[in-house]
């Protein structure tokens, strides 16, 4: 009869403790559900918000900033190129890409109290539904890159806000070092319906004044505030019916690559698509037609004025390339005046920009959907010591007297007119 007893009585401790258990956790779920967050209105209190992709409620006077992200955003695909807006010297020059030819697909979840920034892993696929794709998901992972404290909530949870300096006032680009908070000002800011742009003045500071946090260089004037204003373009992928196209190892071209692991009777897994424009033809029956969508290529205000007409004449150039596969004037030139107002760092935009450095160089980076090659944006990048060496070689090797002479009264445009027709391409 004890030992009955015994029994019951531990019978009865251990539903009592479960009852407990399950309280505790019950209590612990509840106060996660229910978790306050300060008044939308509060947070945003003194801000004006700018509708968009992703609806900004941006206070100028305080400085702050706070992104919005909607429920219906989470676990959505968006590319997220980083440039430089305004660099400092030969370190991380204007117009450059820290990103270039490894193009971030992201997406925001949400976990708890927190958004996470998910870099998604798009380097390895296996066909929907099939025992490959779920190897695929065994092997790859995405990278969780930040952990974004949520700062206020929609009623029923429809919309969070973050504070977007945890996010952008960061070293989100993996340069090795946090800009300064305390320095680092909201430059510009943007929101339109397929995009946002984001500019940061940032300040890196070193403790060396001969010294910048990234190496030696003569060009900024104390390394101890370092400034470069860095550019975030957070942006929806392209959705027109785009068809990739494989790539040909006849043929040179830019590519994307992927890891394909649907079928193993190939030599490899990997599939490679070339990197090109989406054109079609607004008449499709016609031999020749103009497209649907043209390439637009701005001329930045920053290039000089003499050099224009010669920069379009370049641009307009591959015109003829495209008249071969059935197109007219895929290609068209426009000058940014100053009233336009946008910047070449947009996503949106195409651009030839000009820039000053020690050294002779142009580049033309390009932004790609990676999962297809679909070229989004295309910005040229030109060095001035480019036109100063070929006018030095010029005078050099041709030493045409009219050449010096229009040189030495200024009269550019006339020299790059004589230029053209006595130096052979």
């Amino acid at each position: 009869m004890q030992m009955i007893r015994k029994e019951r009585l531990g019978l009865a401790s251990l539903a009592g403790l479960g009852f407990v258990l399950t309280a505790m956790l019950v209590g612990v779920v509840q106060t996660v559900e229910a978790k306050e967050y300060p008044a939308w209105e509060e947070v945003t209190k003194g801000s004006t918000t700018l509708p968009g992709l992703f609806p900004l409620h941006y206070n100028e006077k305080d400085q702050q900033l706070f992104l919005e992200i909607s429920k219906s955003n989470y676990d959505t695909e968006f590319i997220l190129p980083i440039s430089i807006a305004s660099g400092a010297g030969r370190m991380y020059l204007g117009g450059d890409t820290l990103n270039f030819g490894d193009q971030w697909l992201v997406s925001f979840r949400r976990s708890a109290d927190r958004i996470h920034l998910v870099r998604r892993n798009i380097k390895f696929k296996a066909s929907a539904g099939s025992p490959q794709a779920d190897a695929v998901k065994t092997s790859y992972n995405d990278s969780i890159i930040r952990a974004l404290p949520i700062k206020s909530e929609k009623s029923g949870g429809s919309s969070v806000l973050i504070d977007a300096a945890d996010l952008f006032m960061v070293d989100l680009a993996g340069i090795g070092v946090n800009p300064d908070r305390a320095r680092s000002t909201w430059f510009k800011v943007k929101a339109y319906p397929e995009n946002i742009e984001i500019q940061v003045a940032a300040v890196f500071a070193s403790s060396n004044k001969y010294t910048t946090v990234f190496g030696s260089d003569s060009a900024v004037p104390d390394p101890r505030g370092t400034q470069i204003v860095l550019h975030y373009s957070l942006s929806k992928l392209p959705s027109n019916g785009y068809k990739p196209r494989l790539a040909d190892d006849r043929i040179g071209y830019f590519l994307s690559t992927v890891n394909d692991f649907s079928k193993d009777v190939d030599e490899s897994a990997k599939v490679r698509y070339i990197n090109r424009w989406h054109l079609e033809k607004e008449n499709a029956s016609a031999e020749l037609s103009a497209p649907k969508q043209p390439i637009i290529f701005w001329i930045e205000k920053s290039v000089p004025r003499t050099y224009r007409p010669y920069v379009r004449e370049g641009i307009l150039e591959w015109n003829k390339a495209f008249e071969k596969v059935g197109f007219i004037d895929a290609i068209q030139c426009r000058d940014q005046q100053s009233s336009d107002d946008f910047e070449p760092e947009d996503i949106r935009y195409n651009t030839f920009r000009w820039i000053t450095t020690a050294s002779s160089f142009a580049m033309g980076p390009s932004r790609t959907n990676p999962k297809t090659g679909q070229i989004i944006d295309a910005d040229i990048v030109f060095d001035e010591s480019m036109v100063r060496y070929h006018r030095q070689d010029y005078v050099k090797n041709v030493g045409i007297p009219q050449g010096l002479e229009l040189l030495a009264r200024g009269e550019r445009q006339a020299f790059m007119k004589l230029f053209a027709a006595e130096v052979p391409v």
